[in-house]
């Protein structure tokens, strides 16, 4: 007898496992996603997608009926809606103005989005953050690959302001089926020192490597890792959803400034 109440209590816990639960996901309400990047020398690009609730299946949804203007106090640009596939960033926009951007370190650039459903969003940025240079380039046998070297770069970390980088090294940047080092970071634990970062990739004799360091703003370096979180989390279910940290007032993204300095290595 208890051997056969034990089989029938196994039987009723895997029948109420097999119980089908259905959960009422609240409601969820889409914002405007902006993305745009103020470069000197570049167009004027944007993309302009709608943000998705967590059960889409969709990668993105592009806004395709929405006024985008641009302005740097004194003149008024308007976006318009056509693609444009920026190879050497990796990058897809939905909105642009063939316009060659100048930028001036005096003036407050802003941006305002208004789509078809009457929603308004808008940021503003400036050229604030000092342009950091490459102090020096190296490179070194890898002991790990025979034949091999890593490439290095030479930072001076400026003491008298808080500094955040993305730093890239490729034989090509926009090669992107080759590896390359792409990594961001501040300045917190090298505070006005001078700091050297080498690439875990291997290069050969003969090799032209280009290395690129990014000079950011705290605003966009906040973005970009709390994207890196939001991602991570997806694939944690134990972990708390990340929170996107955006300057997009009304939507979510980031409207910045890019400043970056470039150099090259030719591996002797």
């Amino acid at each position: 007898m208890r051997f056969l109440s034990i089989v029938l209590l196994i039987l009723a816990i895997s029948v109420s496992c097999q119980k089908k639960i259905e959960l009422a996901a609240p409601p969820y309400d889409s914002e405007i996603a902006v993305e745009m990047y103020l470069e000197e020398g570049s167009i004027l690009k944007c993309l302009l997608t709608e943000s998705l609730p967590y059960t889409d299946t969709a990668i993105n949804r592009p806004l395709a009926d929405a006024v985008v203007v641009f302005s740097d106090g004194v003149t008024r640009d308007t976006l318009q809606n056509k693609e444009l596939h920026d190879w050497e960033h990796g990058r897809w926009y939905n909105y642009a103005r063939y316009k060659r951007f100048e930028p001036d370190a005096a003036k407050t650039y802003t941006l305002t989005v208004t789509d078809g459903g009457k929603r308004t969003v808008s940021a503003s940025t400036r050229f604030s953050q000092p342009l950091v240079q490459i102090k020096q380039l190296v490179s070194k046998p890898l002991e790990q690959e025979q034949g091999g070297f890593s490439v290095g770069v030479v930072i001076p970390d400026p003491p008298e302001t808080e500094n955040f980088y993305r730093l890239m090294i490729a034989r090509k940047l926009n090669d992107f089926n080759a590896s390359s080092t792409d990594v961001y970071m501040s300045d917190l634990s090298f505070n006005g020192q001078s700091f050297s970062v080498f690439s875990k990739e291997g290069y050969a004799k003969g090799d032209t490597v280009t290395v690129r360091l990014y000079s950011l703003q705290k605003e966009h370096y906040d973005y970009i890792q709390s994207v890196n979180g939001a991602r991570l989390s997806n694939f944690n279910p134990l972990v708390q959803p990340s929170k996107i940290r955006s300057n997009i007032e009304g939507g979510v993204g980031i409207f910045a400034a890019i400043r970056y300095d470039q150099k090259q290595i030719v591996i002797r």
